[in-house]
């Protein structure tokens, strides 16, 4: 097994390499190929040069057996540069290795790796990014605008929940009907839930008086009550009706306006009678 140097940094190899280990240069060919009269062989790498030529045109070996200080230096040069490659690579392979990034088979088949060694991997979990969903209040409506807007600008000012509005033109002249079914919080067993409920209602007629298309609302309030057995269901708590003109005739500003007015001021008013005891 006879070994060989590169041509290109002098490197030493061993006769299996096809390549060089150092810098990747191909093995010269191992034939010494045959000079013509005006020709030499480089004793070094079989490359063949003109004999114009004292030194070899390929490795920079004299004709006469001494190697250049140039391609001594330069083989000296490419040697450190190559170790220098090779431990930076270690140190790389090795970093990664540690954090996960190479794979578990890239791991267990180099052998700079005990079988037994356990790479511990980190996973983090990305951070949950909180959304804030901002609250799209209802525009003013303007005297123009169907009543169904003015109760939904009351509903948004007064933070008032509603499941659903129905809105019907009644009127030749382009007046509508509403019914209104308001969600009820308040715990509907209490006395307190009539006085809250009222206090509702006010609050989403009261835009109403500057409305020019409003014919009537029906308003429903509607909440949970739960029976003697414990059965807990949904229904009407209680039904408001009241015409524009019925609506009109409040003075909400006045300081003896209250909503505890408003079965007297409707135009139809309806209670739970759980809600009576």
């Amino acid at each position: 097994m006879a070994d060989w140097y590169c041509p290109n940094c002098d490197f030493k190899n061993r006769d299996s390499n096809k390549t060089c280990t150092s810098c990747g240069t191909a093995r010269p060919s191992t034939q010494t190929p045959v000079a013509g009269d005006s020709e030499w062989i480089c004793p070094k790498c079989n490359h063949k040069n003109s004999t114009i030529y004292s030194k070899c045109y390929s490795c920079g070996q004299s004709r006469y057996g001494e190697v250049s200080s140039r391609s001594s230096s330069e083989a000296k040069v490419s040697g450190k540069t190559a170790f220098i490659c090779i431990a930076v690579a270690t140190v790389v392979m090795i970093g990664a290795a540690a954090n996960g990034i190479i794979g578990h088979d890239a791991r267990s088949s180099s052998n700079r790796y005990s079988p037994s060694t356990t790479v511990k991997t980190t996973t983090t979990t990305p951070a949950t990014t909180k959304v804030t969903t901002a609250k799209i209040t209802a525009a003013k409506p303007s005297s123009s605008s169907k009543p169904s807007a003015f109760v939904k600008y009351a509903a948004d000012q007064n933070n008032i929940s509603i499941d659903d509005i129905s809105e019907v033109k009644s009127t030749e002249d382009g007046k509508y009907m509403l019914m209104v079914y308001v969600n009820q919080s308040t715990q509907l067993t209490s006395k307190l839930a009539v006085r809250a409920m009222h206090n509702d209602i006010s609050a989403l007629i009261e835009p109403l008086q500057n409305c020019s298309k409003l014919d009537e609302i029906t308003i429903f309030m509607q909440g949970y009550f739960v029976d003697s057995n414990g059965n807990k269901s949904k229904d009407t708590a209680m039904r408001v009706k009241f015409s524009a003109k019925s609506i009109d005739k409040i003075d909400f500003s006045s300081e003896y306006w209250d909503s505890s007015n408003i079965p007297d001021v409707s135009d139809g008013y309806w209670v739970h009678k759980s809600l009576n005891e």
